[in-house]
């Protein structure tokens, strides 16, 4: 009996350290990400809802103003992660009769979006779930949504005016929310790295096949791709392009017309090609150069 209670033990400590190591990670604590909500009810600040605490009381919840049309709590991951799941805790105070409920989380939405709160409508957001629970029964104040998008935003929402409550508007007192997922081009419990892809199912590795170019699609070239091609032709720039200090080392005629004078300096010989303004004797030379509003550098005629 004492044996199999021991086997019992050590069982349960590896099907922890499983879960703990092969498991999605949670996005919403990572250090670039910031939690914010539309309104802050006296000290609930929105990062009380991305502290790790997992208890549902009051004064560990982000928690909104009353006598608003529309509450709002947003998770902004900072750049695009392809995500599977969010779990939000809701404030719950306990089961008696007296005990505050989640009777205003009646109603809420989750939505993923490559665009903020403020900015973004119905149409660029992407609906993971609609609560549809009406008075007087109650949804879970603990919930784990399926959300496979590939996304910066994730926006807990509501409209809904709970009858229980003294105060009108909605309101919502989101107590911790978890945004599960991995970095673009990686899948399952571990992140593995896509196989043979750039972009796969985040569950299963599966390459997507592109038989339409969705959003996301065009928010992963618009926020990884293009950076990267931009970069390559910056390196590529800055190997072939020579900054130098230019000086003359031949007298120019004011009435000179376009030529290319052929220079030593320092032993080294270079082509520069210089152009003659007639009209007030003023010399330009071609450079290459970053961030300059021209690429000709005026060279003044040397009397």
């Amino acid at each position: 009996m004492q044996f199999r209670f021991r086997m019992r033990g050590v069982l349960e400590i590896c099907a922890l350290y499983l879960t703990i190591v092969q498991a999605y990670e949670n996005l919403s604590r990572r250090n670039t990400t910031i939690i914010t909500q539309s309104s802050t009810f006296d000290k609930n600040v929105a990062s009380l809802a991305n502290d790790g605490v997992l208890i549902t009381t009051l004064e560990l919840c982000g928690y909104t103003n009353p006598g608003k049309s529309k509450a709002w709590l947003q998770v902004d991951l900072g750049q695009a992660f392809s995500i599977t799941r969010v779990k939000v805790y809701y404030r719950k105070e306990g089961n008696g009769p007296n005990d505050w409920k989640q009777y205003r989380f009646r109603q809420f939405y989750l939505d993923a979006s490559n665009l903020p709160a403020t900015e973004a409508g119905t149409i660029q957001r992407k609906r993971c779930y609609t609560d549809n629970t009406m008075y007087p029964h109650l949804p879970p104040n603990v919930i784990n949504i399926p959300c496979k998008h590939v996304v910066r935003y994730v926006i807990v929402e509501t409209t809904y005016d709970a009858p229980e409550d003294k105060y009108t508007g909605a309101m919502l007192e989101v107590c911790e929310i978890e945004v599960y997922g991995c970095s673009i081009g990686y899948f399952g419990d571990d992140c593995k790295m896509c196989s043979d892809c750039y972009m796969c199912d985040i569950d299963n590795g599966t390459c997507f096949k592109v038989t339409a170019f969705s959003t996301d699609h065009l928010y992963v070239f618009i926020a990884v791709i293009i950076p990267s091609v931009s970069l390559l032709l910056i390196i590529s720039l800055v190997f072939s392009c020579n900054k130098k200090k230019i000086r003359t080392t031949q007298k120019q005629s004011p009435n000179t017309t376009n030529k290319s004078e052929e220079r030593k300096e320092e032993g080294n010989s270079e082509i520069t090609s210089t152009y003659a303004n007639v009209a007030n004797g003023v010399f330009y030379q071609e450079l290459c150069q970053f961030g300059e509003p021209s690429h000709y550098e005026e060279i003044k005629f040397n009397e």
